[in-house]
Protein backbone atom coordinates (compact mmCIF):
# COMPACT_ATOMS: atom_id res chain seq x y z
CA UNK A 1 0.00 0.00 0.00
CA UNK A 2 1.45 3.52 -0.64
CA UNK A 3 0.29 7.08 -0.36
CA UNK A 4 -0.44 9.67 -2.68
CA UNK A 5 1.74 12.84 -2.47
CA UNK A 6 -1.16 15.35 -2.13
CA UNK A 7 -0.22 18.73 -0.97
CA UNK A 8 -3.30 19.44 1.26
CA UNK A 9 -1.49 16.92 4.05
CA UNK A 10 -0.68 17.56 7.58
CA UNK A 11 2.28 18.56 7.70
CA UNK A 12 3.76 16.16 10.89
CA UNK A 13 3.28 12.25 10.22
CA UNK A 14 4.01 9.36 12.11
CA UNK A 15 4.41 5.58 10.93
CA UNK A 16 5.05 2.34 12.14
CA UNK A 17 4.70 -1.47 11.85
CA UNK A 18 3.30 -3.55 15.23
CA UNK A 19 3.39 -7.14 15.57
CA UNK A 20 -0.50 -7.53 16.54
CA UNK A 21 -3.55 -9.46 15.89
CA UNK A 22 -1.75 -12.09 14.27
CA UNK A 23 0.13 -10.16 11.77
CA UNK A 24 1.74 -6.97 11.15
CA UNK A 25 -0.15 -3.72 11.62
CA UNK A 26 0.72 -0.68 9.81
CA UNK A 27 -0.80 3.03 11.57
CA UNK A 28 -0.01 5.67 10.29
CA UNK A 29 -1.21 9.25 11.46
CA UNK A 30 -0.94 12.62 10.11
CA UNK A 31 -1.04 16.13 12.19
CA UNK A 32 -0.39 19.73 12.35
CA UNK A 33 2.56 18.73 14.89
CA UNK A 34 4.65 16.07 15.64
CA UNK A 35 3.82 15.46 19.22
CA UNK A 36 0.23 15.41 18.08
CA UNK A 37 0.81 12.62 15.38
CA UNK A 38 3.11 10.63 17.73
CA UNK A 39 0.05 10.49 20.71
CA UNK A 40 -2.44 9.88 18.27
CA UNK A 41 -0.04 6.99 16.81
CA UNK A 42 0.44 5.42 20.17
CA UNK A 43 -2.98 5.56 21.14
CA UNK A 44 -4.26 4.40 18.72
CA UNK A 45 -1.61 1.39 19.02
CA UNK A 46 -3.15 1.06 22.71
CA UNK A 47 -6.27 0.64 21.96
CA UNK A 48 -6.00 -2.36 19.28
CA UNK A 49 -3.77 -3.87 21.97
CA UNK A 50 -6.42 -3.40 24.44
CA UNK A 51 -9.15 -4.92 22.35
CA UNK A 52 -6.53 -7.80 21.42
CA UNK A 53 -6.30 -8.90 24.64
CA UNK A 54 -10.09 -8.79 25.07
CA UNK A 55 -10.94 -10.76 21.84
CA UNK A 56 -8.09 -13.05 21.16
CA UNK A 57 -9.14 -17.13 21.38
CA UNK A 58 -5.35 -18.32 21.70
CA UNK A 59 -5.06 -16.65 25.24
CA UNK A 60 -6.77 -18.40 27.36
CA UNK A 61 -7.14 -15.67 29.77
CA UNK A 62 -8.73 -13.19 27.40
CA UNK A 63 -11.84 -11.95 28.51
CA UNK A 64 -14.02 -13.80 25.06
CA UNK A 65 -11.92 -17.52 26.17
CA UNK A 66 -13.31 -16.73 29.79
CA UNK A 67 -16.83 -16.03 28.31
CA UNK A 68 -16.64 -19.17 26.06
CA UNK A 69 -16.14 -21.08 29.21
CA UNK A 70 -18.87 -19.44 31.07
CA UNK A 71 -16.67 -17.67 33.50
CA UNK A 72 -17.94 -14.11 32.73
CA UNK A 73 -21.86 -13.26 34.27
CA UNK A 74 -20.96 -9.90 33.06
CA UNK A 75 -19.08 -8.96 29.94
CA UNK A 76 -17.63 -5.42 29.19
CA UNK A 77 -19.46 -3.10 26.84
CA UNK A 78 -17.01 -4.02 24.40
CA UNK A 79 -17.05 -7.76 24.32
CA UNK A 80 -21.45 -7.41 24.47
CA UNK A 81 -20.97 -4.84 21.55
CA UNK A 82 -18.67 -7.41 19.42
CA UNK A 83 -20.97 -10.39 20.05
CA UNK A 84 -24.34 -8.24 19.53
CA UNK A 85 -22.45 -7.01 16.01
CA UNK A 86 -21.38 -11.00 15.33
CA UNK A 87 -24.89 -11.79 15.80
CA UNK A 88 -26.16 -9.29 13.66
CA UNK A 89 -24.14 -10.54 11.19
CA UNK A 90 -25.11 -14.30 11.28
CA UNK A 91 -28.59 -13.04 11.10
CA UNK A 92 -27.82 -10.80 7.75
CA UNK A 93 -25.86 -13.16 5.96
CA UNK A 94 -28.43 -16.01 6.43
CA UNK A 95 -26.00 -18.67 7.53
CA UNK A 96 -23.03 -17.38 5.66
CA UNK A 97 -21.77 -15.36 8.40
CA UNK A 98 -21.25 -18.09 11.61
CA UNK A 99 -19.14 -16.88 14.49
CA UNK A 100 -19.35 -20.32 15.88
CA UNK A 101 -18.28 -22.81 13.16
CA UNK A 102 -14.74 -23.47 14.15
CA UNK A 103 -15.56 -26.88 14.29
CA UNK A 104 -16.05 -26.91 10.82
CA UNK A 105 -12.02 -25.88 10.71
CA UNK A 106 -10.68 -27.96 12.99
CA UNK A 107 -11.94 -31.00 11.22
CA UNK A 108 -10.35 -29.58 7.77
CA UNK A 109 -7.39 -29.17 9.75
CA UNK A 110 -7.50 -32.84 10.45
CA UNK A 111 -8.16 -33.85 6.83
CA UNK A 112 -5.47 -32.21 5.57
CA UNK A 113 -2.95 -33.64 8.43
CA UNK A 114 -4.55 -37.30 7.64
CA UNK A 115 -4.23 -36.49 4.14
CA UNK A 116 -8.06 -38.13 3.82
CA UNK A 117 -10.78 -35.60 2.62
CA UNK A 118 -13.95 -36.11 4.89
CA UNK A 119 -16.80 -37.75 3.94
CA UNK A 120 -19.58 -34.84 2.46
CA UNK A 121 -22.11 -36.44 4.78
CA UNK A 122 -20.01 -35.70 7.82
CA UNK A 123 -19.24 -32.29 7.38
CA UNK A 124 -23.21 -31.95 6.28
CA UNK A 125 -24.58 -33.29 9.20
CA UNK A 126 -21.80 -31.10 11.00
CA UNK A 127 -23.37 -28.21 9.88
CA UNK A 128 -26.73 -28.88 10.62
CA UNK A 129 -25.80 -28.72 14.03
CA UNK A 130 -24.36 -25.17 13.32
CA UNK A 131 -27.29 -23.60 12.41
CA UNK A 132 -28.79 -22.23 15.71
CA UNK A 133 -26.16 -19.22 17.56
CA UNK A 134 -24.96 -20.26 20.60
CA UNK A 135 -26.33 -17.08 22.15
CA UNK A 136 -28.86 -14.66 21.69
CA UNK A 137 -29.95 -11.18 23.29
CA UNK A 138 -31.74 -11.14 26.55
CA UNK A 139 -34.57 -9.59 26.16
CA UNK A 140 -35.30 -8.60 29.92
CA UNK A 141 -31.40 -7.05 30.01
CA UNK A 142 -30.30 -6.94 26.33
CA UNK A 143 -27.40 -8.08 27.32
CA UNK A 144 -26.21 -11.08 25.29
CA UNK A 145 -26.37 -14.50 27.16
CA UNK A 146 -25.68 -17.77 26.22
CA UNK A 147 -27.95 -20.70 25.37
CA UNK A 148 -25.83 -23.17 24.14
CA UNK A 149 -22.03 -24.42 24.05
CA UNK A 150 -20.30 -21.06 23.37
CA UNK A 151 -16.94 -22.74 23.49
CA UNK A 152 -16.80 -22.37 19.56
CA UNK A 153 -17.00 -18.97 19.80
CA UNK A 154 -15.17 -17.10 17.44
CA UNK A 155 -15.22 -13.13 16.37
CA UNK A 156 -12.37 -13.56 14.02
CA UNK A 157 -14.45 -12.85 10.76
CA UNK A 158 -15.05 -9.92 11.51
CA UNK A 159 -13.34 -8.55 14.60
CA UNK A 160 -9.82 -7.49 13.46
CA UNK A 161 -11.54 -4.77 10.94
CA UNK A 162 -13.93 -3.90 13.91
CA UNK A 163 -10.59 -3.42 15.97
CA UNK A 164 -8.81 -1.56 13.02
CA UNK A 165 -12.40 1.07 13.28
CA UNK A 166 -11.78 1.60 16.75
CA UNK A 167 -8.01 2.53 16.68
CA UNK A 168 -8.97 5.14 14.19
CA UNK A 169 -11.73 6.46 16.26
CA UNK A 170 -9.60 6.74 19.00
CA UNK A 171 -7.08 9.07 16.73
CA UNK A 172 -9.45 11.00 15.07
CA UNK A 173 -11.57 12.22 18.51
CA UNK A 174 -10.53 14.35 21.11
CA UNK A 175 -8.43 14.51 22.70
CA UNK A 176 -5.75 13.75 19.68
CA UNK A 177 -8.03 15.06 16.90
CA UNK A 178 -5.40 13.75 14.01
CA UNK A 179 -6.45 14.98 10.69
CA UNK A 180 -5.56 11.98 8.60
CA UNK A 181 -5.17 8.43 9.87
CA UNK A 182 -4.60 5.19 8.27
CA UNK A 183 -4.54 1.45 9.98
CA UNK A 184 -3.71 -1.78 7.87
CA UNK A 185 -4.21 -4.75 9.73
CA UNK A 186 -3.03 -7.79 7.17
CA UNK A 187 -5.30 -6.34 4.73
CA UNK A 188 -7.58 -5.34 6.84
CA UNK A 189 -7.67 -1.34 5.80
CA UNK A 190 -9.51 1.70 6.84
CA UNK A 191 -8.40 5.30 6.26
CA UNK A 192 -9.75 8.82 7.45
CA UNK A 193 -9.43 12.19 6.40
CA UNK A 194 -7.34 14.30 3.59
CA UNK A 195 -5.66 12.19 0.48
CA UNK A 196 -5.62 8.90 -0.89
CA UNK A 197 -4.42 5.29 0.16
CA UNK A 198 -3.11 3.89 -3.17
CA UNK A 199 -4.13 -0.05 -2.35
CA UNK A 200 -3.30 -3.16 -4.87
CA UNK A 201 -5.36 -5.91 -5.84
CA UNK A 202 -3.13 -9.06 -6.03
CA UNK A 203 -3.94 -11.65 -8.62
CA UNK A 204 -5.31 -14.41 -6.75
CA UNK A 205 -3.95 -17.17 -9.54
CA UNK A 206 -0.88 -15.74 -9.51
CA UNK A 207 -0.02 -14.66 -6.07
CA UNK A 208 3.62 -12.59 -5.59
CA UNK A 209 4.83 -9.38 -3.95
CA UNK A 210 5.89 -8.15 -7.24
CA UNK A 211 3.82 -5.92 -8.12
CA UNK A 212 3.51 -6.67 -11.49
CA UNK A 213 1.26 -9.20 -10.54
CA UNK A 214 -1.72 -6.81 -10.05
CA UNK A 215 -5.25 -7.01 -11.04
CA UNK A 216 -5.42 -3.44 -10.33
CA UNK A 217 -5.12 -0.10 -7.98
CA UNK A 218 -7.68 0.80 -5.69
CA UNK A 219 -7.95 4.79 -4.49
CA UNK A 220 -9.21 4.75 -0.79
CA UNK A 221 -10.38 7.84 0.65
CA UNK A 222 -12.22 7.87 4.04
CA UNK A 223 -13.44 4.68 3.33
CA UNK A 224 -12.01 0.93 4.69
CA UNK A 225 -11.34 -2.54 2.42
CA UNK A 226 -11.10 -5.95 2.98
CA UNK A 227 -9.66 -8.89 0.93
CA UNK A 228 -10.66 -12.42 1.70
CA UNK A 229 -8.38 -14.93 -0.90
CA UNK A 230 -7.88 -18.20 -1.04
CA UNK A 231 -4.45 -18.89 -2.86
CA UNK A 232 -2.80 -18.79 0.26
CA UNK A 233 -4.44 -19.84 3.36
CA UNK A 234 -6.59 -23.42 2.95
CA UNK A 235 -5.91 -27.37 3.42
CA UNK A 236 -3.82 -29.43 1.46
CA UNK A 237 -5.61 -32.44 1.74
CA UNK A 238 -3.42 -35.20 -0.57
CA UNK A 239 -3.03 -33.59 -3.93
CA UNK A 240 -6.37 -31.38 -4.08
CA UNK A 241 -5.85 -27.70 -2.52
CA UNK A 242 -9.00 -26.05 -1.04
CA UNK A 243 -9.28 -22.13 0.00
CA UNK A 244 -9.79 -21.38 3.59
CA UNK A 245 -13.12 -20.00 3.85
CA UNK A 246 -16.27 -23.18 4.88
CA UNK A 247 -19.60 -22.41 3.38
CA UNK A 248 -21.24 -22.83 7.02
CA UNK A 249 -24.03 -24.20 5.16
CA UNK A 250 -22.64 -27.25 3.92
CA UNK A 251 -19.33 -27.60 5.86
CA UNK A 252 -17.92 -27.77 2.53
CA UNK A 253 -14.83 -24.94 1.31
CA UNK A 254 -16.09 -22.35 -1.13
CA UNK A 255 -14.58 -23.37 -4.84
CA UNK A 256 -16.02 -21.25 -7.06
CA UNK A 257 -13.82 -17.91 -5.84
CA UNK A 258 -10.53 -17.14 -6.06
CA UNK A 259 -10.55 -13.81 -4.01
CA UNK A 260 -13.21 -10.88 -2.99
CA UNK A 261 -12.44 -7.55 -2.18
CA UNK A 262 -14.67 -5.33 -0.17
CA UNK A 263 -14.99 -1.43 -0.07
CA UNK A 264 -17.21 -0.28 2.57
CA UNK A 265 -17.28 3.03 5.27
CA UNK A 266 -16.17 0.87 8.06
CA UNK A 267 -13.27 -1.81 8.64
CA UNK A 268 -16.04 -4.22 10.60
CA UNK A 269 -18.65 -4.71 7.89
CA UNK A 270 -15.70 -4.79 4.48
CA UNK A 271 -14.45 -7.36 7.02
CA UNK A 272 -17.68 -9.63 7.02
CA UNK A 273 -18.97 -8.83 4.09
CA UNK A 274 -15.57 -10.06 2.73
CA UNK A 275 -16.72 -13.58 4.37
CA UNK A 276 -20.58 -13.58 3.32
CA UNK A 277 -19.42 -12.82 -0.03
CA UNK A 278 -16.83 -15.32 -0.18
CA UNK A 279 -19.61 -17.77 0.36
CA UNK A 280 -22.79 -16.90 -1.69
CA UNK A 281 -23.02 -17.47 -5.33
CA UNK A 282 -21.67 -14.58 -7.39
CA UNK A 283 -24.79 -13.26 -8.59
CA UNK A 284 -25.97 -12.81 -4.87
CA UNK A 285 -22.82 -11.16 -3.79
CA UNK A 286 -23.45 -8.23 -6.43
CA UNK A 287 -26.84 -8.30 -5.46
CA UNK A 288 -26.09 -7.46 -1.43
CA UNK A 289 -23.29 -4.91 -2.22
CA UNK A 290 -25.54 -2.94 -5.02
CA UNK A 291 -28.50 -2.92 -2.26
CA UNK A 292 -25.86 -1.24 0.55
CA UNK A 293 -24.95 2.33 0.75
CA UNK A 294 -21.17 3.10 -0.11
CA UNK A 295 -20.50 -0.56 -1.10
CA UNK A 296 -18.22 -2.01 -3.59
CA UNK A 297 -16.50 -4.91 -4.74
CA UNK A 298 -14.53 -7.15 -7.01
CA UNK A 299 -15.38 -10.58 -6.96
CA UNK A 300 -12.44 -13.12 -8.65
CA UNK A 301 -14.47 -16.60 -9.64
CA UNK A 302 -11.79 -19.80 -9.55
CA UNK A 303 -10.85 -19.22 -13.42
CA UNK A 304 -9.64 -15.68 -13.04
CA UNK A 305 -12.56 -14.25 -14.12
CA UNK A 306 -13.05 -10.63 -12.64
CA UNK A 307 -17.00 -9.54 -11.17
CA UNK A 308 -16.93 -5.75 -10.27
CA UNK A 309 -19.81 -4.04 -8.86
CA UNK A 310 -21.19 -1.13 -10.75
CA UNK A 311 -19.45 1.69 -9.06
CA UNK A 312 -15.98 -0.70 -8.56
CA UNK A 313 -14.15 1.44 -12.10
CA UNK A 314 -14.81 4.75 -10.52
CA UNK A 315 -11.98 3.33 -7.07
CA UNK A 316 -9.79 2.51 -9.89
CA UNK A 317 -6.54 4.77 -10.26
CA UNK A 318 -4.18 4.73 -13.40
CA UNK A 319 -0.47 4.43 -12.81
CA UNK A 320 -0.38 8.33 -12.56
CA UNK A 321 -3.28 8.17 -9.59
CA UNK A 322 -6.38 9.88 -11.19
CA UNK A 323 -9.45 8.29 -10.04
CA UNK A 324 -11.30 6.34 -12.11
CA UNK A 325 -9.36 6.15 -15.17
CA UNK A 326 -7.90 2.46 -15.39
CA UNK A 327 -9.77 0.61 -17.77
CA UNK A 328 -11.39 -1.60 -14.96
CA UNK A 329 -11.36 -4.89 -13.67
CA UNK A 330 -11.84 -7.30 -16.33
CA UNK A 331 -10.83 -5.03 -19.19
CA UNK A 332 -7.60 -6.32 -20.29
CA UNK A 333 -3.93 -6.06 -18.50
CA UNK A 334 -4.51 -3.24 -15.93
CA UNK A 335 -2.12 -4.53 -13.58
CA UNK A 336 0.36 -3.09 -11.20
CA UNK A 337 -0.12 -0.19 -8.54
Amino acid sequence: MDDLDLPELPPFAEGRYHPLLGTDVRIQVWADDQATAQAAEQAALAEMVRLQDIFSIFEPTSELSRWRRGEIQHASEDLLAALREARQWFVEGDGTFHPASRPLQERWRRAASEGVLPDRAEMQGMADRLQELPWRKDPLTGSEEQVGDCSSADLNAFVKGWIVDRAVEVAINPPHEAERVGVNAGGDLRHHGSGTWRVGVEDPLHPSDNRANRLCMVGLSNAAMATSGFARRGFRVGERWFGHVIDPRTGWPVQHLAQVSIVTPDAGSADALATICGVLAIEESLALIEGREGCECLLVDATGGQHPSSGWATLTLDELGNVGASRGAGEGDTRGW
